[in-house]
């Protein structure tokens, strides 16, 4: 009877010793959340910049975890950064800034009903975070008037194609100044803006003339973005 016990325990371990030896070996054997995911595939890229291997860059990294949650089935997804352009002798860099145009970068996504959020930067991993829904909210509220927005483009564009002697130009932009960018993913439509800061200041004497509805609700969801919380960041790796 001892014997016939001692037997089934040292079976029992040797089918735990050998569990765990293919989880280790094999990475669907233990799935991980879809933040870890997005977590090991910073690591991976940050690994490759430190190589050489890819551009040390917040718009690369924004791009690789897109695509990776794309191809998981996300199709909400809100790449925000803002930084300075034309700064680099008037601000110093310092840290992990990838340049001074990248001074803050967040990847927001949305599954399941719920909002997470990552900070990017350019070496060292940010751990992604449960958020509110606040940065897509205001989006979907005043998606009307904000698609407005890319559509005055594209007309100006247009324009200029079937006019080349007849340009007609924006005003021109700063030797340096504050950016802002945004991008967002909803299904199979993506919505960008890029402006530098006096495009979403209505009260500065250098303000774009661009005095239409969807510029304000711009500038009202970039302050937003500009406001949400900070990410912590996980030690180096």
């Amino acid at each position: 009877m001892r014997q016939s016990l001692l037997f089934f325990l040292t079976a029992l371990l040797l089918f735990a010793v050998l569990g765990s030896c293919q989880s280790r070996n094999n990475p669907t054997a233990a799935p991980t959340s879809l933040p870890q995911r997005m977590d090991s595939l910073t690591m991976a890229f940050l690994a490759r910049v430190r190589t050489g291997a890819t551009t040390s860059s917040t718009d690369s990294l924004a791009t690789y975890l897109a695509q990776a949650l794309r191809h998981d089935g996300v199709d909400t997804l809100l790449y925000y950064r803002s930084g300075c352009v034309g700064c680099e002798v008037v601000k110093e860099k310092t840290n992990c800034w990838c340049n001074t145009a990248e001074l803050r970068a967040y990847l927001f996504w949305q599954r399941a009903g719920r909002t997470f959020a990552k900070q990017l930067d350019c070496c060292r991993n940010h751990l992604a975070v449960a958020t509110s829904a606040a940065a897509f909210a205001f989006y979907f509220q005043h998606r009307h008037v904000l698609d407005e927005g890319p559509a005055y483009f594209r007309e100006l564009e247009r324009y200029n194609r079937a006019h080349p002697g007849q340009v007609r130009f924006l005003p021109p932009s700063p030797v340096h100044g504050e950016q802002r960018y945004i991008r967002l993913w909803v299904g199979t439509q993506e919505y960008k803006v890029g402006h530098t800061a006096r495009s979403f200041e209505a009260d500065s004497d250098a303000a774009e003339p661009l005095a239409y509805e969807w510029r304000q609700r711009q500038r009202e969801w970039v302050r937003l973005l500009e406001q949400l919380p900070t990410v912590t960041a996980s030690p180096p790796k």
